[in-house]
């Protein structure tokens, strides 16, 4: 052992060097090759286009932002559209939603529409029950379900909530007998709107 220059290895987990590791490949590790070799390829043909790299699609486009939004109005959320391998992810769909504004607007558009297709199959799913095909309860929690949603997509149109707008810049200009008015008034819309 007297020949033996070699230091003993103090990371017994670390494997040993090879001849085969030792040579041009041992900085290159089994992921970076094929990167390396779309890089030696450009490197000999310089007039060669970027190697389409295939995966999910990132730039926006105005024909794939309606076909997202046609999705959308058939009822798709973002989550299932992403799941779409051909699709962008969740996380581009919201970064589009912020940089173009008019892909945001269409998918506003289409949310409103996808509500009134929820609304829509509200009558579906009571026919359903009246065949016997499903069950009341199950109907019942369907039917409520598409009713939240749509009020959610569009609450103006299939919201709960009822909102009366009043324009009145001064009340001091105004004599207890038009207050008087405009109250019984607001009453008599509160009372049409519960019926």
């Amino acid at each position: 052992m007297a020949g033996n220059t070699t230091k003993p290895r103090t990371n017994k987990s670390a494997p040993r060097a090879t001849k085969a590791r030792k040579g041009a490949r041992a900085a290159v590790t089994p992921k970076e090759r094929p990167a390396k070799r779309a890089k030696a390829k450009q490197a000999e043909n310089p007039k060669q286009a970027e190697p389409n790299k295939g995966g999910r699609p990132t730039d926006y486009t105005i024909e794939l932002g309606e076909l997202i939004c046609e999705r959308v109005r058939n009822g798709e959320t973002f989550e299932s559209i992403a799941k779409d391998p051909t699709m962008p992810s969740k996380n581009t769909l919201y970064v589009w939603r912020r940089k173009h504004r008019e892909f945001d607007d269409e998918y506003a558009r289409a949310r409103e529409e996808r509500a009134d297709s929820r609304f829509d199959e509200i009558s579906g799913i009571k026919k359903q029950m009246l065949d016997g095909d499903i069950k009341s309860d199950v109907a019942r929690v369907a039917i409520d379900a598409l009713k939240w949603q749509a009020g959610k997509e569009q609450p103006k149109k299939y919201g709960d909530r009822i909102t009366q707008d009043l324009n009145i810049k001064n009340f001091d200009d105004l004599t207890d007998v038009q207050v008087r008015q405009l109250l019984d008034r607001v009453r008599e819309m509160n009372a049409q709107s519960v019926q």
